[in-house]
């Protein structure tokens, strides 16, 4: 099992990855579930859309100013995960969903 990380697009692109049926562990900081607006002509598949093929583990983290809803961090903006490299008030929601996504994505090891 291999492993990917996203963040903002990218982990909305993480979650149609998933879906695809690779076997990978998914772990995405402020990802789009329900697509994003853009002017392209082919878009991205929207991941709320595919979520019944991920059979592989997913964990996705959200600030709770963000509009969708699954693990929230109160307080917590979007871009919280800076706090890693940043002392300031997103330090303590960067630290725990870290060592979260850090077990998630230890399952494919």
């Amino acid at each position: 099992m291999g492993e990917v990380l996203g963040f903002c697009l990218g982990g909305t692109l993480a979650l149609d990855l998933a879906a695809t049926g690779s076997d990978v562990a998914t772990a995405c900081y402020y990802p789009f579930p329900r697509g994003f607006g853009n002017p392209s002509v082919t878009k991205a598949p929207r991941p709320v859309d595919l979520a019944e093929a991920i059979r592989s583990p997913v964990l996705c983290h959200w600030g709770d100013d963000h509009p969708y809803t699954a693990y929230v961090h109160p307080g917590a903006g979007h871009g919280f995960l800076a706090g890693l490299s940043e002392q300031n008030a997103d330090s303590k929601p960067a630290r725990e969903s870290w060592a979260r996504t850090d077990a998630n994505l230890g399952q494919a090891r």
